[in-house]
């Protein structure tokens, strides 16, 4: 479950309890050993690439060790971590790299 904090004020639905999702995750891609790229999503960065390094990570990356982390995006709800994560593992491997890279750039929801 994710973590959730309520909007308060009568112009923003005061006593609706409309919910907003914090922005506290990560797009993150891998480079793999055999030179492959893992795109991934996480709360923790630094926690997921220590699961990826020890083998306890993605079932892809165990068999490809040791990996190192390429590229990683700003902090961003888990919805638009999510969408960003399924633009970029529908773009071909050399073209990664740059879409995470300037994700700043552009408007995560689009």
């Amino acid at each position: 479950m994710s973590a959730v904090h309520l909007r308060g004020g009568a112009h923003r639905g005061e006593g609706l309890g409309v919910a907003m999702e914090t922005k506290e995750w990560t797009v993150y891609l891998l480079r793999c050993a055999d030179g492959s790229l893992y795109c991934g999503i996480a709360k923790n960065l630094g926690n997921r690439l220590s699961a990826h390094r020890k083998g306890r990570g993605a079932k892809y990356t165990r068999s490809r060790l040791p990996v190192a982390l390429v590229a990683s995006s700003p902090k961003m709800t888990k919805s638009d971590a999510l969408k960003l994560e399924y633009r970029i593992k529908q773009r071909p491997a050399g073209e990664k790299i740059v879409a995470l890279s300037t994700v700043e750039l552009q408007t995560v929801s689009a």
